[in-house]
């Protein structure tokens, strides 16, 4: 698997998981929808335990857009990758009005700016858009139970993550 300009913290495969880091990202608002109406959206996904059995990927994804009566759930995330430092791409399985499809999210989480959205189903439909209302938040990330997201450990952090992008 090859995912250009991303760094994987997890992926799920015929059973197998890899862990890199924790992390967990959680989001609810709107945006304007495609068809000028609002679309709704509330979602968490990622790793919140620290424990082989906690840190599974785990997480829920939920989107309506009111002006074409469009409802997304997720069955599944199968993905949760690190596109940068304030932004993350979630996948994984749904049910779209009632039929089985695919999802990828694009969320951002901007703290000098408003917080992004994006959306693309598999049966065609896409949103992107900065939030109108609702917040976006990627947590802290800790290297180990022993050590807490706060700013004293920052630069630690951001030197091991450039660490970690250098090999």
């Amino acid at each position: 698997m090859y995912w250009s300009g991303f760094s994987i913290i997890k992926w799920q495969s015929s059973g197998k998981s890899v862990v890199r880091r924790k992390d967990f990202t959680t989001g609810g608002g709107f945006i304007t929808a495609p068809s000028g109406g609002h679309a709704s959206f509330g979602f968490e996904a990622g790793f919140k335990g620290g424990t082989d059995q906690d840190a599974s990927l785990r997480g829920q994804v939920l989107y309506n857009d009111e002006g074409i009566e469009l409802r997304m759930k997720s069955t599944s995330i199968t993905a949760y990758l690190e596109k940068g430092p304030h932004s993350r791409r979630i996948q994984g399985t749904a049910e779209i009005n009632g039929q089985d499809g695919t999802y990828q999210l694009d969320v951002s989480d901007d703290e000098s700016a408003s917080d992004r959205f994006a959306i693309r189903l598999s049966n065609g439909y896409s949103a992107t858009g900065q939030l109108k209302g609702g917040h976006i938040e990627i947590h802290k990330r800790c290297r180990n139970d022993n050590e807490t997201p706060d700013e004293d450990n920052k630069d630690k952090k951001d030197k091991e993550d450039k660490e970690d992008d250098d090999n």
